[in-house]
């Protein structure tokens, strides 16, 4: 089995250091393009990663949604659009109060 890391960068000032800085971090010409283009990049940040998790769950057995610095609301976000809420609230439930 494979194990791949999906990082939806949530600003292009996030963008830009991932596609740089980090090895083997790809992040194509068009994602960039439609930062830039965007009205609300926080936005169409999350629109961008809703797309391509719907793509991945059509080929994996599953996906973990992490959030940077444990953003609650970003992981609410991304699992209601992906009609997936349901789970937010069982990981939250089960978490206890280790959840921020």
């Amino acid at each position: 089995e494979v194990v791949r890391a999906l990082a939806g960068p949530y600003t292009l000032r996030h963008a830009e250091p991932l596609a740089s800085e980090f090895a083997g971090v790809r992040i194509p010409d068009a994602a960039f393009d439609r930062l830039r283009n965007a009205g609300d990049e926080g936005a169409e940040a999350i629109a961008m990663t809703v797309e391509t998790a719907r793509w991945l769950r059509t080929r994996v057995q599953g996906l973990q949604i992490t959030t940077v610095h444990g953003a609650q609301g970003t992981a609410e976000r991304l699992l209601t659009a992906l009609g997936e809420a349901s789970l937010l609230a069982a990981s939250i439930e089960k978490a206890g109060s280790n959840v921020r």
